[in-house]
Formats: C-alpha cells, structure tokens, sequence
C-alpha cells in the first residue's frame, strides 16, 4: 500500500482575449506571477503528431522508433512552452523540497477556463534537463483537475473492489469479439479475482436500461466500459455507443451516462476504454464525456484520448486495478499502469489514457487490512458415496470374520483373548457342573469414511456387548483391546478329541480360511471399484444435476446406458449451453418432455426470471445459440448429442428420433455466463 505523502502543484490557464496565461496557484515553493503562454503547435502539427501516436495498432519497438522520438519532442516543446520564468523556478523548488521530504508532487492542470486547450496530450510533458516525462515518473503523476464545489472523501470499503463492466456490442459500427474483450480483461485481474481482493461483474445487456437495474440490485465502486466512442461535433457532447433494440448502436451523450453513474454514490471511479472519451467542443469543459462525469459527482474518470491497443488495455487494466486494490492513491495506479505499458512493443500508448479529477485528496478507497491469518490445514477429502461406505463395513466384517474363523479352527483365542467355546466331552463329567457364560463380541476397528467419520453400522444384537470400549488390556499378538475378567475364573476345559469321521484340523482350518479370503478379495475388489468410480467423476469437475424416478439405477443414468424406465427428470442448469440427459432413443423412439420452473437470465436482477418458454421480445435474439435464431432466448431447447435435429422444447413438446442419440437439454442463450438457475424437465421415452 502507498503511504506516501502528496502535495500539490496546482497550474491554472487562463484566456486572456489575445491568448493564454499560465500561473502557479499553489506549491510547496508558493505561487508564481502570471506568465503568458501559446501553444508551440500549429493544427498541422497536433494532427502530423495525432497521426504519429493515434494509431496504437501499429507495431513500434524502443525507444528509438519514430512514433517513441515524435512523442519526446512533442512533451519536450510542450514543457518548455509552460515551464519558463517563474513557473519554471516553482517547479524545481518544489522538487527539491518534496525530494528532501519524500514526498510526491502532484501536477494538477486546470482547465475549466480555457477547454480549447484540453485536446492536448499533456500526459507528454516531457522534461529535456531531466530527462524523463512527468506523468511516468512516481513522483510526479499529472492529473486534469476540476475544480467542483462539495468535498469528495475515500469511501470504505471492507470487501473486494466491485467493478461493473459494461461491454457493448451492436451493428453499423466495427464489430467488437464481445467474448474475447471479457476474457482478456478477466485474465488481466485474475490473481486479485483468486484472491477475494477484486470482483468482476458483467452486465447481460450493454444498454441504459440494464445498467439501471444492475445499479439498482448492488452496490459497485469502479464502472468499466468497452465499446465505441466519438465525439458529435453537432450537439457538441461526447457520445458512448450502447446496443439498441434493433441490435443496431444507439449513441448515448456523456451527459446520460453520468447522470445515471452520479447517483450511484458508491461509485468512485469511471473507466471508459472507448475512443475519444476524453475529447470536448472546445467551449464546454464538461461536454466531454469524462468530464461529464466529474461535473455529475463522480471523484475520478479515466477516458482515453487516442484508440488504444488490445495489449496496452490489458496491461492497463492489470496495472490500475492491481494498484487501486492495494490501497494506492488512483493518480499513482495510473502512473503504475503506464509504466507497465511502456514495457509493451507499442510503448507509446502510455500517453493515451487521461486521468480526470475533482477530488483533492487522489485516495479513493479505504480499504480494510487484509487479516493475515496461517495457512489452513488441508481440507479432508469429501465423504464416500454410501455404496463404497457400506464396502468398506462389509470389508471390515469380513477381516475379522477370517480372525474368529482362524481362532475357531485352532482353538486360539477368537480376538478378546477366551478360549474358543466348543460342545462338553463326557469326560468333563466330572469338571463340575459347566458355567453357561454371554458370548463376547469382538471389537473391530470402527470403519470411517474418507473424510474420517465413523460409519454408522447396524447396532449389535440385544445380549451382545461391543468389547473394547471401557477396556485397558490388549489381547497378545492381535492389538485388539479385551474386557478385563470379573467374577470367579472359568472353569478350564480340555480339548475335545478328534472322532471317526471328522476332518483332520488343519484341513478344516485350510479349509475355511480359503473360503473367507475368497470372500474377502470379492468385497476388496467392490469396494476398489466403487472408489475409482467415485473418484473419477469426482476429478471430472461439476456434473449436471440428474434426478431419475426410484426405478431408475445408478447405471442407467449414465447418457451410454440403455434408456431407463419411466419418466426420468432432469435439472437443466442456466449457466451452461447443453445438459446431458440418461436417455438414449433409438430410431423412431419417442420423446414426450414437460417443464417448469424459472432461471435469472440476469444474475445481478431478481425481476429478471423467465420461464421455459424464454423471453418473447425478438431484441434478445441477437444472444440466441446458433441454430434456433428464430427461438426466444433463454427457451429450453433440446438436440441429440448436442448436434442437429435441434428442436424446442419450451413447457412441453414432444419430439420422435430420426436416428440413435442421446438425449440433451439445454437454454438458448450464448450468454450463460450472467445466468443462474435452473428448469426441471420430466422426460418420458416411449420406445417406438
């Protein structure tokens, strides 16, 4: 985070009836006389420089490329126009002092008198004895301030930074890749996404309208649009391009725009990647579109004067909000962010973006310390399906079903450390009269599931204690805990004698030890393949929601299976194009398919919710999925493996196979992205 200190080095410009004066009005060196000035270009060469700088498209490398050395000899002419006698002498004072002290000077241009001068690139300013351009050094940020009445303050902020961005997309204009601008702006800020510290919430729709109930639905900071813009030289107004309900753009003044943002008043800053966003008439200082903005309360517009590159604007946008989200003043995000620009294989674009202030104080947000708390341990896996739990009791069971069957076979203590009961020899005739005695239960670890909770097993049968639970002493060899005696000892008995007939014992312990591992190595071998099962559609990421009838097995619901019996419901999920259904058809099959049920086709706006049979108004269709141009958007639609014969579906249709398919469902809408929600459908295969 900046903790820096800013002061200010206010220069104001004035008209004079003959021309221009500059004159410091405050600095830490004081203020300066008047001093007059002109502007060291002709219109033949701002445009000869526009036509350098202004098409950022155009590949320049170093420092030494025609388009870097115009913009160093435009800021250095530009500077030494300004910058003379004792406006000169105020600025090298003032850097002395806030050099010594630390502390960073703010240039502050005001323009608000003379807004024939506000088409000039003054971020070039460009010192020749220092070598080096005001607005890319830290210490020296230039903003374009306009003075309004009415104090601005930071605004506190105890979550992530919430920036609404508006992409708008429509015809007779170039055409914009709508998904290709969202991703890249996604991917710029993708580390402050991952890590809670920014939020990116994009509008459906890019038009007033929808920006209405956005703002309406939550509360944002920071508004970010890309689209078209230009300046109407007849009503003399800066003018975004928005879509139209005739899927043609509809130009919207800067004056609209900001009357909308002004009132939202938790919004602290306007970004406009448009072109000409920050060009005015020449008479008005606020008929520009991010001067608007600032007339309409907004603390800081950002708006650019020249076309900017795809690369330039990611790197900006990575670099302003990085800086903005950890705290720092936005005149130093924006320096940071030029910085990053400059590094890029165009690194004149630096000079495009124009940052608009009317607050004093460049601190837009305060924003709550991030808690520094150590690193949780890692979370236990998620808890077995039940078939796989009811695997790993039966496995459980079955080992020590082998113990008690090997400690019967030999006589050896079953796992609790007695001597195996067997049937009375008439030789014990005379050992006293036999003690009849409960039979213990042996203890068997208790089976947990994989995120370490016990499984619930039945309760052991009346009469039958579980042995372990209060017990100290361990049976030798085995581990297992045994209750400890009590009462008179048993009365010992002798081993029966093998008779005719009977098995030898060690074939009869071979025996049944053969036939329990058997046993065991079955339930082994269930309960791997269970667990790979599960696993695996664990590893495959979210699956759709498939609700089948109780007829309807595990098996069948896998869309490769045989169709299933009855009808089968299925949860149709907004936010993707095509759900996988469990039902196959063949040729001739018949599908009968009803739904209900109502998904947010704007997932910032409750009153947005539409039925199965979609949005009627045609203006939505420009969204459509290809291949049901002529369906209402949002409509449940259907396909067999998501390719032709389409069809819709709405509340209810019924649709034959024209060949073997599964069966899938879907929405028509190619922006899911901004949906949420989901239509039950029931569908009923009659197997023709």
């Amino acid at each position: 985070m900046n903790a820096r200190e800013y002061v200010d080095f206010d220069l104001l410009f004035q008209s004079t009836g003959e021309g221009y004066e500059a004159r410091v009005v405050d600095s830490p060196a004081g203020p300066s006389a008047r001093v007059p000035f002109a502007a060291p270009f002709g219109p033949d060469d701002l445009d000869d420089f526009l036509r350098v700088v202004g098409r950022p498209r155009r590949r320049v490398r170093g420092l030494g490329a025609p388009a870097a050395k115009a913009v160093e000899d435009f800021g250095a002419r530009l500077f030494q126009s300004i910058f003379t006698g004792e406006i000169r002498d105020r600025l090298v004072s003032s850097l002395d002092q806030t050099r010594q002290s630390n502390r960073v000077l703010r240039v502050r241009l005001r323009l608000s008198d003379t807004p024939e001068l506000v088409d000039l690139p003054w971020e070039a300013l460009y010192d020749p004895s220092r070598r080096s351009f005001l607005a890319l050094s830290e210490w020296t940020p230039v903003v374009r301030y306009l003075d309004m009445p009415g104090p601005t303050s930071s605004l506190a902020v105890t979550g992530p930074l919430k920036v609404l961005v508006m992409i708008a997309q429509h015809g007779g204009y170039q055409p914009l890749d709508v998904e290709s601008e969202w991703e890249k702006l996604q991917e710029s800020v993708q580390g402050l996404r991952e890590s809670g510290r920014l939020s990116l919430v994009r509008m459906p729709i890019g038009n007033l309208a929808e920006l209405q109930r956005c703002l309406r639905g939550s509360e944002y900071h920071i508004f970010h649009f890309i689209g078209h813009g230009r300046f109407d030289d007849q009503s003399g107004d800066g003018q975004l391009v928005m879509e139209g309900r005739n899927g043609q753009g509809v130009p919207v003044s800067g004056q609209t725009l900001a009357q909308r943002l002004g009132d939202h008043r938790s919004l602290r800053l306007v970004v406009l990647n448009s072109c000409e966003g920050a060009r005015t008439d020449g008479g008005d200082p606020f008929a520009g579109t991010a001067q608007a903005m600032i007339l309409k309360g907004v603390p800081a517009a950002i708006a650019m004067q020249f076309e900017i590159g795809d690369l330039a604007a990611i790197t900006f946008s990575q670099g302003l909000y990085e800086a903005l989200a950890d705290g720092c003043p936005v005149d130093d995000a924006m320096t940071q962010a030029r910085q990053l620009i400059e590094s890029t294989p165009n690194p004149v674009e630096w000079i495009t973006p124009v940052l608009y202030m009317r607050a004093s104080d460049g601190r837009l947000f305060d924003l709550a310390p991030r808690a520094e708390t150590p690193a949780a341990p890692p979370a236990p896996p998620d808890e077995l399906p039940a078939a796989v739990e009811t695997a790993v009791v039966e496995t459980a069971v079955v080992e020590q079903t082998v113990v008690e069957v090997a400690a019967l076979t030999e006589g050896a203590p079953a796992g609790n450390g007695e001597p195996a009961a067997r049937t009375a020899g008439p030789e014990d005739a005379t050992a006293g009269p036999e003690v009849a005695t409960p039979e213990p239960e042996v203890a068997t670890p208790e089976p947990t599931t994989a995120s370490g909770g016990a499984v619930r097993a039945s309760a052991p049968p009346a009469g039958r204690q579980r042995i372990g639970q209060d017990s100290t002493v361990e049976s030798r060899g085995t581990g297992v805990p045994e209750v400890p005696p009590t009462g008179p000892p048993p009365t010992p008995t002798r081993a029966a004698p093998t008779t005719p007939g009977e098995p030898e014992p060690r074939r009869r312990r071979g025996m049944l030890i053969a036939v329990a591992t058997i046993l065991l190595l079955g339930l082994l071998g269930t309960a791997g393949w269970l667990s790979r099962n599960a696993g695996g559609k664990a590893d495959d990421g979210a699956q759709p929601d498939v609700r089948s009838s109780p007829s309807t097995s595990a098996a069948e619901a896998s869309p490769t299976s045989a169709p299933p019996p009855g009808p089968v419901t299925v949860d149709v999920l907004s936010t993707q194009v095509w759900t996988p259904t469990p039902v196959r058809c063949a040729t001739g099959d018949t599908f009968a398919i009803t739904a209900s049920g109502t998904v947010l086709h704007n997932n910032q706006d409750p009153g947005s919710a539409v039925g199965p049979d979609g949005l009627s108004d045609v203006w939505f269709r420009q969204y459509n999925v290809p291949g049901f141009e002529d369906v209402n958007t949002v409509a449940l639609v259907g396909s067999l493996d998501e390719q032709e014969p389409f069809f819709l579906v709405g509340s209810e249709a019924t649709f034959t196979c024209p060949r073997p398919g599964v069966l899938f469902l879907g929405v028509n809408d190619r922006g899911v992205a901004n949906n949420s929600g989901s239509f039950t459908a029931v569908v009923t295969l009659d197997q023709g």
